[in-house]
């Protein structure tokens, strides 16, 4: 990235990498300086973080996974999945995240283990247990900043 020294021009280089290739996530380890990693992601973005379990808990039954794209269509950064994990549900977050990047980037804070090129969720044997291979992804790890002109993450590509 030409402007990896800087945000938050190194912010807009990865929306545009996410815009670019349809299909690719961001996912945000949820560890470390998360606060201020998923702030100055959504004020470049221009969007609060949309709370996946409380925007899905306005739904009387269990949605199924298409009202669960609608829901989330359009929405930038995304946080508390924790819901997606739920057996009820019958969704695989990770390919509901692809799905819905034929709108624009998808930004997601992992609420589980993002380790080599696997993302995890939960205990084995648990029935919300989540264990998937990830493949053209971007992971961002937080990192603590002092000066605003500071990139809030560190970045991993993960190849298809």
């Amino acid at each position: 990235m030409a402007s990896r020294g800087t945000w938050p021009g190194a912010g807009e280089e990865l929306l545009g990498e996410l815009h670019t290739a349809r299909g690719r996530i961001a996912l945000i380890r949820a560890e470390g300086s998360l606060a201020e990693t998923t702030s100055a992601l959504a004020h470049m973005i221009g969007e609060a973080p949309t709370r996946v379990g409380q925007l899905l808990a306005e739904h009387d039954a269990p949605p199924d996974r298409d009202v669960i794209v609608a829901a989330l269509q359009g929405h930038r950064l995304l946080t508390d999945l924790d819901v997606l994990f739920s057996p009820q549900l019958r969704v695989d977050p990770v390919a509901l995240l692809r799905r819905i990047t034929t709108d624009g980037p998808v930004i997601a804070v992992w609420p589980g283990r993002i380790s080599g090129r696997r993302a995890t969720y939960s205990e084995a044997g648990r029935p919300d247990h989540y264990d998937a291979p990830l493949s053209d992804a971007l992971v961002l790890t937080p990192v603590s900043v002092a000066f605003p002109d500071e990139i809030p993450y560190e970045l991993e590509r993960i190849p298809a």
